[in-house]
């Protein structure tokens, strides 16, 4: 029978056993110790950025190069593509991709295109393509070379005339071969090497002699075809000035027969055939009065060294009578009195000797 007392011992002995545990515990509660926890060290402040730090690199200008075909015959033609991807803020020198920087070796341009695409997240993709063609049958290498593509990078609001070329890319040289239906290796025994004949010197002499009967047989034709232009050609009349005056005399006395005193239509019939006849003799005279006014031609009368025999004031004003009459209305047509001194004038002017 378990007393009371019995268990008062067994709690007293649990107890001892578990504050035993405690003290023996690592970083326990000790008794008597002050178990205020440990203040915990201030965070170290994040190091300041540097200055010169790298920036992420951009990606790369992607190249690719293809050809239609690697083998031809002699004349056939290969069409060359070359693909340049640049991403944003990237562009290549458009010129590196010209007809005129291609390195070619044994081929020759007959064709050239050149795109450019620029993509919607700002990517540029030029495109261009060759045809190329080779003449080369002797076996020798027929290829396109390396070559350089300079590309520069920029960023917004930079001007054009600052940007420099940062790097370059190299287009990979392509080899074609090419076949001709000569075969290979020596194949001078194709060319016939004889010399050509020379013929005997009796044959070249009739030779030059019969050049010489065909030349003699066109002189005639020459001749008769020389004649023929010549006489085609139409022949200017000259006329010496003593018959141009006695013309102009002539015409003055037909003036004259027409009368026109009292008629008006006559009388500005009479003027306007003075007025011609008076500027083709001052032309005659060295004044040149077919395209002057009255005005014009009193001034160059004037200038000229030798004086006419008539006062340049009478002949401006027979030139303004002679306007009047022919440009003017029916009441500003000269009376006959004007008309008989316009007759007068022109007669004294015929008289006059041209310098």
């Amino acid at each position: 029978m378990i007393r009371i007392r019995h268990l008062f011992a067994l709690a007293v002995l649990a107890t001892s056993v578990t504050a035993w545990g405690v003290v023996q515990e690592p970083g326990g509660f000790v008794p008597g110790e002050d178990v205020t926890p440990p203040a915990r060290p201030a965070p170290a402040p994040p190091a300041p950025p540097e200055a010169d730090a790298p920036t992420p690199a951009r990606a790369p200008v992607i190249v690719n190069t293809t050809v239609s075909r690697t083998a031809v015959w002699v004349g056939d033609s290969v069409i060359y593509t070359i693909e340049i991807t640049c991403p944003p803020g990237t562009d290549i020198l458009a010129a590196d991709i010209s007809r005129d920087r291609l390195r070619l070796t044994g081929l020759q341009v007959s064709d050239a295109i050149q795109q450019r695409e620029t993509r919607p997240d700002g990517g540029i993709v030029y495109r261009a393509q060759f045809r190329l063609v080779s003449y080369v049958s002797d076996g020798s290498r027929v290829g396109i070379d390396p070559q350089s593509v300079r590309y520069y990078v920029h960023t917004a609001g930079q001007s054009p005339e600052t940007l420099v070329p940062a790097d370059e890319v190299e287009l990979p040289a392509v080899t074609v071969a090419v076949r001709s239906v000569l075969p290979d290796g020596n194949i001078s025994w194709i060319r016939d090497t004889r010399t050509i004949a020379t013929l005997p010197s009796a044959v070249r002499f009739l030779t030059l002699v019969g050049v010489a009967a065909v030349m003699l047989t066109l002189v005639p034709v020459v001749v008769g075809l020389t004649t023929l232009v010549r006489n085609r050609k139409p022949r200017r009349t000259v006329r010496s000035r003593r018959e141009t005056l006695q013309q102009q005399r002539q015409a003055l006395a037909d003036i004259r027969a027409l009368g026109g005193l009292g008629d008006a239509d006559l009388r500005r019939d009479v003027f306007d055939k003075l007025n011609s006849l008076i500027r083709d003799r001052l032309t005659e005279l060295d004044i040149p009065a077919q395209t002057l006014t009255a005005g014009e031609v009193e001034r160059a009368i004037v200038s000229r060294g030798n004086p006419l025999p008539v006062p340049a004031g009478e002949i401006a004003a027979v030139f303004s009578e002679c306007e009047r009459a022919v440009y003017g209305g029916a009441d500003e047509l000269p009376g006959p009195e004007a008309m008989s001194a316009a007759l007068e004038v022109t007669e004294r002017l015929l008289a006059a000797r041209a310098r």
